[in-house]
């Protein structure tokens, strides 16, 4: 569960903690929520993430991942 919250965090506000300004103009906080520490994770535990760049095997994974419905 806390790794569903950690993806819809960054679903959502990821874009707040890219780095968009390459001049360094704009300061902008970043929402506590954002950080993995807070679900209890680490950078180290993140290693796995990687990207699927193939739309049908990222779709088939979301659903896997996402899907709601508990097994029976």
């Amino acid at each position: 569960m806390r790794l569903l919250l950690l993806v819809r965090a960054y679903r959502f506000n990821g874009h707040t903690k890219a780095t968009l300004d390459p001049l360094g103009l704009e300061e902008r906080e970043v929402p506590d929520y954002i950080y993995p520490a807070l679900y209890g994770f680490f950078e180290g535990d993140l290693r796995w993430v990687i990207h699927i760049g193939d739309p049908e095997k990222c779709n088939w994974l979301r659903d896997k991942l996402e899907n709601t419905t508990p097994l029976r």
